[in-house]
């Protein structure tokens, strides 16, 4: 880190240099992502009119301190201006319900801490915008009021877009979104479940994918990658399992408020419930998911103590569990589609059809084929994982 720091000061160097040789009058900014703990460092050897800005958020993926970003690397730097990148959502996990405010108000404190450091303003980052509403007017109102607090903005919120009647069950709803997100994510980049993150397969498809590269598959997996999974897999249906009953308390509410609700908020009303209920499916699949892959290591686990009879009944549990699991990630698919109101959405959309949907499907046809093998069946079907995989050439060059 220390290395990559000074090399990519190095770099801004160069860069200064040949601005000067090519265009003398273009601006140039330098922007950090986890490491704002240099810009105090850099604000010593940089012209003061050179911007600074920095993404070390606390919040979801976060690449800030576990305590949050320390307003304190914005502090005694003079005239120079100096901008904050909050995450708007959590790519992540970008099938979530995205509330956020948390990150800023306790985690990051940006206005209350960064006013007093000299933040000259933020500009927050975001992946998909459907769904970042009530953080993206958190910040823009928060611009003027520092002391904006959670309770005072979400109260204001639920009033004026759902009006007076819907405002305490809605208020209460977008409270315990927040309380869920901050719960799940617990302010952590690494170590929290994701029912979907932006890029690459799920880590469920990808522990089966690379369960079928073994030499023998069929003796049951192996691996530390397994062996990890297997220990997680406890702790993660526990998190998951809580922050669904977080969802169910915010439907309740949610559903509450449905009567109650102004004209203007009948739409968004009917979306955050879209939402709530496909992303608690959607966790609810994960949860099964995993279920299945500890039966599955514990059928093999006992495979000696037991009759061959009784293994292959356990397996054949282990596999309707990954059954069960695929069509829990179509419902949820399918929840999701009922309201596409904006082309981010279709984002969401598409990589549920193809990293939940197909990858949990690859899956349960990949375990099938294992189970098929120890009751005597046909076993050699193709498996597909090219769909979502690039083909492993070493590994294919050495058998």
């Amino acid at each position: 880190m220390v290395n990559s720091s000074l090399g990519y000061f190095d770099l801004f160097k160069y860069l200064l240099a040949k601005r000067d040789e090519v265009a003398p009058k273009a601006k140039l900014g330098l922007m950090t992502v986890g490491r704002g703990y240099v810009l105090p460092l850099f604000d010593k050897v940089l012209p003061k009119d050179i911007p600074f800005s920095t993404s070390d958020t606390g919040g979801p993926c976060a690449y800030g301190t576990p305590a949050g970003m320390p307003m304190s690397y914005f502090g005694g730097m003079g005239e120079r201006v100096r901008i904050d990148i909050p995450y708007l959502d959590d790519d992540c996990d970008i099938v979530a319900q995205q509330f956020n405010v948390w990150v800023y108000t306790q985690k990051d404190r940006i206005f209350t801490d960064g006013v007093k450091n000299g933040l000259t303003g933020v500009a927050p980052w975001m992946a998909q915008p459907r769904g970042t509403e009530a953080s993206s007017s958190f910040l823009a109102e928060a611009d003027w009021n520092p002391q904006l607090t959670r309770e005072e903005f979400y109260k204001d919120y639920s009033a004026r877009l759902f009006g007076p009647s819907a405002a305490p069950d809605m208020y209460q709803a977008f409270m315990t979104l927040e309380t869920k997100k901050a719960y799940l994510t617990q302010g952590q980049f690494e170590d929290y479940p994701s029912t979907m993150q932006c890029c690459g397969a799920l880590p469920v498809v990808s522990l089966a994918h690379n369960y079928s590269l073994q030499d023998n598959p069929f003796d049951g997996p192996e691996g530390p990658e397994w062996e990890q999974f297997i220990v997680r897999a406890p702790v993660d249906i526990g998190l998951f399992e809580h922050s669904i009953a977080l969802d169910e308390d915010a439907l309740a509410s949610l559903h509450a408020a449905e009567h109650k609700v102004a004209p203007q908020g009948k739409h968004e009303l009917a979306y955050l419930i879209s939402r709530a209920e496909s992303n608690r499916d959607a966790m609810r699949a994960q949860i099964t998911e995993r279920k299945a892959f500890l039966a599955f290591d514990r059928a093999f686990r006992e495979r000696n103590a037991v009759s061959h009879t009784q293994f292959v009944a356990d397996l054949e549990a282990s596999l309707q569990l990954f059954a069960d699991a695929r069509e829990q990630a179509q419902i949820a698919t399918t929840k999701y589609a009922q309201i596409i109101d904006f082309t981010s959405d279709l984002e969401a959309l598409y990589h549920l059809n193809v990293s939940t949907d197909l990858g949990l499907d690859l899956v349960y046809q990949w375990m099938k084929t294992i189970v098929d093998f120890h009751r005597g069946k046909l076993y050699t079907n193709h498996v597909p994982f090219e769909k979502l995989f690039t083909e492993d050439v070493r590994r294919k060059g050495q058998k």
